[in-house]
């Protein structure tokens, strides 16, 4: 599944953020992706059952309890990093406004 589905969505996400004159994704895996994913749908709004139901959870308080520590950490970040999280919000929540 790595070489026939992650790789492949990495090197085409990567081709996007570049153009976009974001930092491309590093060596991943597909937990950390699902992990990303999570959080940043929490940070961005999203309600929490739809974000439960995406990654197959039967409780909602689980997912916020696992995912919503991210927004959490931003308080710990400092320069450069707290602004790629706060851009990544951002994305986040631009992409589900605009699909």
């Amino acid at each position: 599944m790595r070489s026939r589905i992650l790789i492949p969505a990495i090197v085409a996400a990567n081709e996007m953020l570049v153009a976009e004159g974001i930092e491309t994704i590093a060596a991943t895996t597909l937990h950390g992706m699902r992990r990303t994913y999570a959080s940043l749908r929490i940070a961005a709004g999203d309600d929490p059952v739809y974000v439960a139901q995406q990654l197959g959870h039967v409780s909602a308080h689980f997912t916020m309890s696992v995912y919503a520590k991210s927004t959490k950490r931003r308080n710990r970040l400092m320069g450069n990093t707290q602004i790629a999280f706060d851009d990544a919000i951002n994305w986040a929540a631009v992409s589900q406004i605009y699909g």
